[in-house]
């Protein structure tokens, strides 16, 4: 149980470390976009494309467990969630289950962003 809580750890922490390099440069080279998240968009984008080739490489092969853990769950969570999420959303479109898919993706898509502003409002009524 350790060695796999260390392999999550360990990419965990290559995960998050690579998430603020990636965006800080990419961040650097457009500076004043009209777009401002690029960072974040480039992560999260490279992050649903790596784990898209992690998924199918690693399917099927014996002991991939630990390099799972260390990939998809520790690096990828880290380097951005948003890849398990886009992983879930192509099994459940892959396996035609389109209800659970189109419910997933406005949970996922609007309730964030709704979670967002509750969690602000929150606040700025505690402040007063």
């Amino acid at each position: 149980m350790l060695g796999r809580i260390l392999m999550v750890a360990f990419g965990g922490s290559l995960g998050a470390v690579s998430r603020y390099a990636v965006t800080h440069f990419v961040n650097l080279a457009f500076p004043g976009t009209v777009v401002s998240h690029w960072g974040t968009l480039t992560v999260n984008l490279a992050g649903s494309f790596l784990i898209g080739i992690l998924f199918s490489t690693v399917q099927g092969v014996p002991h991939f467990n630990h390099l799972w853990l260390f990939f998809a769950v520790g690096f990828m969570g880290a380097f951005t969630t948003f890849s398990s999420y886009a992983l879930e959303m192509h099994n459940q479109l892959a396996a035609g289950i389109y209800k659970d898919a189109a419910l997933n993706f406005l949970l996922n898509n609007i309730g964030a962003v709704v979670m967002v502003f509750a969690g602000i409002f929150l606040v700025k009524m505690i402040k007063g």
